[in-house]
């Protein structure tokens, strides 16, 4: 899931003043638009938790009760502890780190403009008071990006051909992985016992243990675990390492990529949901640039948000809401709609987050680039009542509201969203400008199997962050099963969609960026472990099946790791080049046509493990020449015999095109050292010439002819 030296990184600490919980049901309002109200520099919802901490200290006599927020708040609150996220006056950053740290804050840490950290409940009303504090957020909670066991993607991506084909197993490298946990649950010792893992008491003799640098805490489900079993899968002999990054302020994810770095990780992969900008590179996307430069490989996870987002410039209906006019989302210039209709499943948790075209204050540290537009945003049910609403004060700040809602219900259930525009004051008391920001979206961070858009869906990128990093690697998802009759993989339906636009430089500047090409790469998913997530029916056996682009992310660090095995002074840039061009295309299935070339739902294709090592493994000389592949009988009818030598065993496929190149048939087969006779029955559509080759071997081909 989620950099000492940088002072150029500035934290992008944007979980917001926000209020997350489920509200009292409240009536829509009337036509009048009084000025949205003050919640102070910690908004709405520390400053509902100080006021349950105080009535609770009350009631039990006791100054040092432990506070707790509302049963469904998402806050992080652990002993009495809520961690937070406070950006600082320009410059006062380490003099507010002192500050706080008097306070009681634990774990401190400054990025740019930003300090987080764990500070005492109770202590919260006196950061108000603090001179050198801007705003105070909370760090979120987030979703994830998931979803004796080999996993079926070895054979789906060919890294188990690339293995045995090219005498590599990821030895001489390590790879660092940050996600939730990795034995939170305590399982670990048995996955190096049945083999799942490296560490002493392997069965395989792979005795390295999994570094652990910092573990998981509670709720952590260790899915980093699931990860590091499909890692060593796919690359047995790599080394790996772990840091636990989920559910952290950006400076905590910041140090993760740090500390794996300084232990000599030459590939990192993650799959972590952070609160960032959309619209600018925060600094967990500059962390990654400099590791890259370093000579790291940075695999990420690109989500599964599908394309659930909706992006237009804010459109005035000039119909008020609570303190403001709200959104118009119908296009018809005649109509108005004041409400977008989306629904979210039975039981589901709607994550909703919202930005809009302007810099943020904790990445520039500069007032002057900064959010210069407040919007709120809201969620009613089908009764007009405001189950959940998000309404920090923005100008000045970051331009970001967030909200989290569960439908506790058992049927999917429809609700509305409004986007308010309210009226602001100054520091004053009076009346000050609003401008409608140009530009606004927000995305949906959750599956289509969980939430949708009902109307007026623009059908937008989801790619944000640290996963429209420009030179990381990011991963979507094929479940290994998923493929047409030619043998083509499926892109999965929730794999989030790319083309997100960088309009601000971390100066806050506007710059004419191109969109940049995410995801790079597809490879699979709903693959087994020896314990994360469920069984499914489209296996046989009965292992628990791993989705998402969680999943995808860590086979393609295990590719990455066979690669320099390999090849150990190929750079980043050369890996990522030969991953791209070696990829089987793709199609994105919204589109009327094959999608040649690269694509933002499926990038450049599946993940062929065999041939990106191919692309950057020295030449090397064979000991035996191989011969050209001769068919006989030729032309044939409905048997055909394939025969050549080979200088070593292998594992490859047979497969069969027309003459326009179109794949149409595949066939695992096992190869032996010299000379080999293989019998095929071809299934083909008809007569005519086709084109037979070995997998291993794309030169060597023959035509095929059928009367």
């Amino acid at each position: 899931m989620f950099f000492s030296g940088m002072k150029n990184l500035l934290l992008p600490s944007i979980a917001g003043l926000l209020s997350l919980q489920t509200l009292s049901a409240q009536s829509l309002p009337t036509p009048s638009t009084p000025t949205k109200p003050s919640t102070g520099k910690l908004g709405r919802e520390l400053q509902q938790l100080w006021q349950q901490q105080k009535q609770k200290t009350a009631q039990v006599g006791q100054k040092g009760a432990s506070g707790a927020a509302a049963s469904d708040s998402q806050l992080l609150i652990t002993d009495g502890y809520v961690s937070i996220q406070a950006s600082a006056e320009p410059g006062q950053a380490q003099e507010l780190l002192s500050k706080l740290v008097a306070l009681g804050l634990k774990e401190g840490a400054v990025l740019g403009p930003v300090v987080s950290g764990a500070l005492p409940i109770e202590k919260l009303d006196q950061v108000n008071a603090l001179p050198q504090v801007r705003f105070v957020k909370p760090t979120q909670k987030m979703p994830t990006k998931a979803g004796k066991v080999l996993t079926q993607g070895d054979n789906t991506q060919r890294s188990a051909l690339a293995r045995s084909t090219y005498k590599v197993n990821g030895a001489g490298v390590k790879v660092g992985i940050i996600s939730d946990s990795y034995n939170f649950l305590g399982g670990a010792a048995q996955g190096v016992k049945d083999g799942e893992l490296p560490g002493v008491g392997n069965p395989s003799g792979l005795v390295s243990p999994v570094e652990v640098l910092k573990e998981g805490t509670a709720g952590a489900s260790d899915e980093g675990r699931a990860m590091a079993e499909i890692i060593h899968d796919v690359a047995p002999g790599a080394k790996l390492a772990f840091h636990a990054g989920f559910n952290t302020a950006p400076a905590d994810f910041v140090k993760a990529i740090q500390a794996l770095t300084k232990i000599g990780c030459k590939v990192i992969v993650d799959d972590v949901s952070l609160l960032e900008p959309f619209y600018q590179d925060g600094p967990v996307t500059q962390a990654i640039n400099q590791a890259v430069a370093g000579g790291v490989t940075y695999v990420g996870a690109v989500g599964n948000y599908a394309d659930l987002a909706y992006e237009k410039p804010f459109s005035t209906s000039n119909q008020p809401f609570r303190f403001g006019p709200a959104h118009d989302f119908n296009p018809d210039p005649n109509v108005v709609d004041t409400k977008q209709s989306i629904v979210v499943a039975a039981g589901a948790t709607v994550s909703i987050l919202l930005q809009w075209a302007q810099p943020f204050y904790s990445v520039t540290g500069n007032t002057s680039k900064a959010a210069t537009s407040d919007l709120d945003i809201y969620l009613l049910n089908q009764q007009g009542q405001v189950v959940a609403l998000s309404d920090a004060t923005n100008i000045g700040g970051d331009p970001v509201e967030f909200i989290r809602y569960t439908n506790t219900t058992t049927s999917n259930q429809s609700y509305d969203l409004v986007i308010e525009k309210p009226n602001v004051t100054d520091a004053t008391g009076n009346p000050a400008p609003n401008p409608a920001p140009t530009l606004f979206k927000y995305i949906i961070l959750n599956g289509p199997g969980e939430a949708g858009i009902l109307e007026y869906a623009t059908k937008s990128a989801t790619v944000y962050g640290k996963d429209n990093a420009p030179n990381s690697i990011s991963a979507g998802a094929s479940a290994f099963y998923n493929k047409t009759t030619a043998g083509v993989p499926l892109i999965n339906n929730f794999s989030t969609l790319g083309g997100a636009k960088v309009l601000f430089d971390i100066n806050g500047n506007s710059v004419s960026a191109p969109v940049r090409k995410k995801p790079e790469i597809v490879a699979p998913d709903g693959v087994n472990t020896s314990f994360f997530k469920s069984d499914i029916p489209e296996d046989t056996d009965t292992s628990p099946n791993f989705f998402g682009t969680s999943a995808a992310a860590p086979h393609v660090a295990g590719v990455v790791a066979l690669m320099l095995n390999a090849a150990p002074t190929k750079t980043p840039a050369a890996i990522k080049a030969a991953i791209i061009g070696s990829a089987q295309d793709m199609d994105d299935p919204t589109t009327t046509t094959f999608d040649t070339g690269f694509d933002f739902r499926t990038g450049y294709g599946f993940l062929q493990a065999d041939k990106a090592v191919a692309a950057v493994r020295p030449a090397q000389r064979a000991s035996i020449a191989s011969s050209k592949l001769s068919v006989a009988p030729n032309p044939a009818e409905t048997q055909v015999q394939l025969a050549f030598t080979r200088d070593a065993d292998a594992d490859t496929e047979v497969e069969i095109y027309n003459t326009w190149g179109k794949l149409l048939q595949r066939q695992p087969v096992h190869v032996h050292a010299g000379e080999n006779v293989l019998q095929l029955t071809p299934n083909l559509p008809g007569a005519g010439s086709y084109i037979l080759r070995l997998a291993d071997r794309p030169t060597e081909n023959t035509h095929l002819l059928k009367p």
